[in-house]
């Protein structure tokens, strides 16, 4: 499973509270979750120049950014020794999905497929 950080708001003042509790907020997070082999942190762009020019949505650079983060994150994961999350729906066909690769040609070309996925959602 992959979390996403929460992203800082640069469409407000630099010390603002809300800002305050977003980095708290990640820091809980990231605290939770270390212990747990199952899921992988992506810890979103904070550089105000992946941003657009209202400071609330990512820019071509932070998008570019982004799926970088994403890609190597679900790499990570297909490479990864540990038994998978018990549970129904997507969970399940993903272990299913990993159970019957056998080639890595085939596991890249799946991570691919995903990636190319994720940038249409961005």
């Amino acid at each position: 499973m992959i979390l996403l950080t929460a992203p800082h708001q640069h469409d407000l003042i630099t010390n603002s509270c809300v800002n305050k509790e977003v980095e708290a907020f990640n820091r809980k997070l990231h605290k939770k979750v270390e212990r747990l082999k199952k899921f992988e942190i992506i810890d979103v762009v904070n550089e105000r120049k992946c941003y657009t020019r209202h400071g609330q949505h990512l820019n071509s650079a932070g998008k570019d950014s982004m799926s970088k983060r994403i890609t190597t994150a679900i790499e990570h994961l297909f490479n990864r020794d540990t038994d998978p999350i018990k549970g129904n729906g997507i969970r399940m066909k993903i272990h299913r999905m990993q159970q019957t690769m056998t080639q890595k040609k085939l596991k890249v070309s799946v991570v691919n497929v995903i990636v190319q996925q994720v940038r249409q959602t961005f």
